[in-house]
């Protein structure tokens, strides 16, 4: 077994500070300046600063260049000799945060230096927030069918028939009222039927509510659809640029979508399974994304263009191996989970170009590696993976790419349990397509 390559490091409190064994990076407006800022929302959309990660440069043998830490503003600036780098941005995501443990670890592969903007993530604090818990009843409707627009999805809690139990809903103290939508598809006639309640806290009845959609709803808008492909539909909306929300469709030749002055359309996404995933048919599903907007009259995808042989790479070695090749501009994104001794959970989120000449293998600072032995690999703790390789035509370069509200799109949870860290979807990204592998450990 490969032993864990030992590097002795600490933390410098400066923004564009260094580490023992591995020299700071002096801002030199010669050189090409890199910056980033960062900022939490909580349940009712109050955002504050965020200082509690660090950006670490990488050579592309693995090697760290530097490391720095966020500044009390939640703002990272550095200056680099380099006009691309390998970056890893690491948060801890943990109850305690300073135990470095239960890390989100975002990578970017080829890097061009330059202002990565503002992201937000997600929490589940309620300061400044009025919070209404309550019991809430949709009819008619099965819970395959039906949505609500929450910060952080259904909370725990018995759910039957119609019911959503010991849900909360939370608004901005003494500014206004939080928009609650809920909806319901008819797989009948494939209708959604949807209802805006602005005034929340107005209508419960000692902790209950109840939303009888087909009677006082509104019925949705239809959008006609033309694709050639079978395939799963829905409609991502933001309520109020704060909450992310979607609404399923029939695969049919339409759609119905909600019009709302605060609810916001943001994309159409049609997927489709392909079959059982493992290692001899690697790519598990595929998938389009659109933008959509209140113009929006006809929605045309087709399946996306790809050679699933270019992923069986992946399989054998996913953090070096994606020198993929294609006539689109590709970029492989993905989330991969370490599972610690401990219980603890680390995940990994990938944005890679995916034309290189040569590999890359990134391993955190050993400061970071607290608990685990040193004859036991990182790489070897991995419990689930989950890999995308998206397909972009409007692109020809990286530096298109690495925009931040790009990222936004890409840097999405994989599930409900991590859906505090999602960054809201503030825009409709451009078109693009992608094909996904799936492994389990």
């Amino acid at each position: 077994m490969k032993a864990l390559v030992v590097l002795t490091v600490s933390f410098l409190l400066s923004a564009c500070g260094g580490s023992e064994g591995t020299p700071p990076v002096e801002v030199d407006p010669e050189n090409y300046r890199f910056s980033i800022s960062m900022q939490e929302m909580n349940l009712c959309g109050q955002t504050y600063q965020y200082s509690n990660y660090e950006v670490i440069a990488y050579k592309n043998d693995g090697s760290i260049i530097s490391r720095h830490i966020a500044d009390n503003s939640g703002q990272v600036e550095a200056s680099f000799l380099q006009s691309h780098i390998n970056l890893a941005i690491v948060r801890d995501s943990g109850t305690d945060r300073t135990d470095k443990k239960e890390l989100v670890v975002s990578l970017f592969a080829d890097f061009p230096v330059s202002d990565l903007g503002l992201f937000t993530v997600r929490n589940d604090d309620t300061a400044g927030c009025y919070c209404e818990t309550a019991t809430i009843e949709v009819k008619p409707g099965n819970l395959t069918t039906e949505k609500i627009n929450l910060p952080h999805g259904i909370s725990t809690g018995n759910t039957k028939a119609a019911q959503f139990t010991q849900t909360q809903f939370c608004e901005v103290e003494d500014v206004g009222e939080a928009l609650l939508v809920v909806n319901h598809l008819d797989n009948d006639s494939g209708e959604i039927y949807y209802q805006a309640i602005a005034e929340t806290s107005q209508v419960t009845d000692n902790g209950a509510l109840s939303v009888d959609i087909m009677l006082t709803g509104q019925v949705g808008r239809n959008i006609a659809i033309d694709a050639a492909e079978y395939a799963w539909q829905e409609i991502k909306y933001v309520t109020d640029k704060v909450y992310n929300y979607s609404v399923p469709g029939q695969p049919t030749d339409s759609i119905y979508v909600i019009d709302h002055e605060r609810v916001e359309k943001i994309e159409f996404h049609a997927s489709m399974q392909l079959g059982v995933m493992g290692t001899n048919e690697p790519v598990g599903f595929w998938g389009v994304h659109l933008p959509v907007t209140d113009d929006t009259t006809v929605i045309s995808y087709s399946k996306p263009d790809f050679e699933p042989e270019a992923l069986i790479p992946l399989l054998n070695n996913p953090t070096s191996a994606y020198n993929l090749d294609g006539s689109n501009y590709r970029v492989i994104t993905g989330y991969k989970t370490f599972l610690r001794p401990d219980g603890t959970t680390d995940m990994w989120q990938y944005v890679l170009p995916s034309k290189r000449e040569d590999s890359l293998h990134i391993e955190l600072p050993t400061d970071y590696l607290v608990g685990i032995s040193e004859d036991i690999q990182y790489q070897e703790l991995v419990s689930y993976l989950f890999w995308d390789l998206n397909e972009i035509p409007a692109f020809s370069t990286s530096e298109e790419l690495y925009q931040s509200e790009w990222l936004d799109v890409f840097f999405q949870p994989i599930s409900e349990a991590k859906s505090r860290l999602e960054t809201p979807i503030t825009r409709p990204p451009s078109t693009y397509s992608y094909v996904s592998l799936v492994m389990e450990f």
